[in-house]
C-alpha cells in the first residue's frame, strides 16, 4: 500500500520563516517534521511514500530525504500543478497511486502514540471502506478551526468544514485512508467559498465512512504555538527515555 504525504501550501500562518522555507522542513525539536510523518507510516508498514510538493518552496526535501533508503522506506516526489486544495492536491497524485487503497498523511501533523492501529484496521478489514481519524477537543471553541464529524446514532453522517456552530466536538485529524473510488467522485466536487476543493466535501461524498478516534498526543503544526508545544513535549519525551 502507498501513502501520499502532503507537504505544499504557503505556510501563510507561519511568515515570515515560510518564506524562504517550507515549513514541513521546520524543526520540531530535534528533526524537521516532514520525519514525523514518514516515520509514523514507516512503523505502520508503509514503505512505499510520494511527497507531493507545491511550486512554494519545494526545495530541500531532495536534500533531506533522498530516496528514503536512509529512513528505511522508498521515496517519490511529486509537484503540484496548482495548489487548490487536500482534495486536488490527492486528485493529482492518482497516476502515481494506481487502483488500489493508499493512505493520505497531512504533513503537518505529529501523532505521538502512531498510527500503525488504524492502518491495521484499515487493511484488516479489506480496505473497502473509507477510515478518518478523528480526535475530541476540549471546547467548541477550538473545533471551528477544522472539519468537525456530525454524528447519526454512532455513525458520522456528515463532515463539515470551519463551522462556526461546531456539531460535535470531534475534528478529522491529517490522516485520511482511502480507496480508489476517490478519484471517481472528484469530478463532481466544486470549489469552496474559499476557492479550495475542500476534504470534508470528498469524505461526504465517499460516505459511509469508518472513524477511528485518536487518544493520544497530536498537533497540527500550522502555527508557532503547536510548533513550540510540540518541541517541548519532544524535549521532555527524549529526556525520559
Amino acid at each position: 500500500m502507498k501513502a501520499l504525504i502532503l507537504a505544499g501550501g504557503h505556510g501563510t500562518r507561519l511568515r515570515p520563516v515560510t518564506k524562504v522555507v517550507n515549513k514541513h522542513l521546520l524543526p520540531v525539536w530535534d528533526k524537521p517534521m516532514i520525519l514525523y510523518g514518514i516515520e509514523a507510516l514507516r512503523d505502520s508498514g508503509i514503505k512505499h511514500i510520494i511527497i507531493s510538493l507545491s511550486y512554494v518552496n519545494p526545495y530541500g526535501f531532495m536534500e533531506l530525504l533522498g530516496d528514503g533508503s536512509e529512513y528505511g522506506v522508498h521515496i517519490s516526489y511529486l509537484h503540484q500543478r496548482e495548489v487548490r486544495g487536500i482534495a486536488c492536491a490527492i486528485n493529482e497524485a492518482r497516476h502515481w497511486i494506481g487502483d488500489e487503497p493508499f493512505i493520505v498523511y497531512l504533513g503537518d501533523n505529529i501523532f505521538v502514540d502512531g498510527i500503525e492501529p488504524f492502518i491495521r484496521r484499515f487493511t484488516s478489514s479489506g480496505a473497502s471502506k473509507p477510515l478518518v481519524l478523528l480526535k475530541e477537543t476540549e471546547t467548541m471553541d477550538e473545533a471551528r478551526r477544522y472539519g468537525v464529524a456530525k454524528f447519526q446514532g454512532s455513525e458520522v453522517s456528515k463532515l463539515v468544514e470551519k463551522p462556526s456552530e461546531p456539531p460535535s466536538q470531534h475534528i478529522l485529524l491529517g490522516l485520511y485512508c482511502l480507496t480508489p473510488r476517490f478519484f471517481e467522485l472528484f469530478p463532481q466536487l466544486k470549489p469552496s467559498g474559499r476557492g479550495e476543493y475542500e476534504i470534508t466535501d470528498a469524505l461526504n461524498l465517499l460516505m459511509p465512512v469508518n472513524y477511528g478516534v485518536y487518544e493520544g498526543m497530536w498537533w497540527d503544526c500550522g502555527v508557532f504555538k503547536d510548533i513550540t508545544e510540540a518541541s517541548q513535549f519532544m524535549m521532555v519525551k527524549g529526556e525520559q527515555k
